[in-house]
């Protein structure tokens, strides 16, 4: 029984992660969306970092949405989802900074120390041949559900693995009164 009570609540982490993805790619997206109204004229490199954010935000919802139903490669959607989301950088004129659902980002910001929180918050930047001064920062939050993520199908394979052992001879024998 305390077993059971254990796995549903790594379910219910990992669907909560599921969640933080599908809202963070929707959010996301229609952030693009409004920028993108707001764009002038579209060239090659404007075209490259919009695909780029909206090929992510994308895959964010496919994540969440693979993980939540269960699916084969949900949790290497979102492993990967939040690997991209671990590091914002930019330096010597080229930068990527992506987050979607959440973040907590601690790091430097051009010589000065920066912390950024945002929930239900999605974030894309990425710099090609910009002026913009050294950016490197760590995205605690994506570090934290990675973590979650691994423990929590680490945790469901090992108790799988221990009701798979389990037999009708493991059980405590009871006495019988004649």
């Amino acid at each position: 029984m305390f077993d059971n009570l254990i796995m549903k609540k790594y379910n219910l982490i990992l669907k909560i992660i599921s969640w933080l993805q599908i809202v963070g790619g929707i959010t996301g997206l229609l952030m693009l969306a409004y920028l993108l109204s707001g764009t002038g004229a579209i060239n090659g490199p404007i075209l490259l970092i919009f695909t780029t954010g909206l090929s992510l935000f994308i895959f964010s919802i496919v994540s969440g949405a693979k993980l939540l139903h269960g699916a084969k490669y949900g949790v290497l959607f979102t492993i990967i989802n939040q690997i991209l989301q671990l590091v914002h950088w930019k330096m010597l004129g080229y930068g990527f900074a992506y987050s979607s659902g959440v973040q907590l980002a601690l790091g430097f910001n051009e010589g000065s120390l920066k912390f950024n929180l945002g929930l239900i918050q999605s974030n894309f930047s990425m710099a090609i041949k910009s002026n913009e001064g050294f950016t490197f920062q760590l995205n605690i939050a994506a570090l934290i559900v990675l973590v979650l993520v691994i423990e929590c199908v680490r945790r469901q394979k090992n108790q799988q693995q221990k009701e798979e052992n389990t037999t009708i001879f493991d059980e405590p024998a009871t006495e019988e009164k004649l």
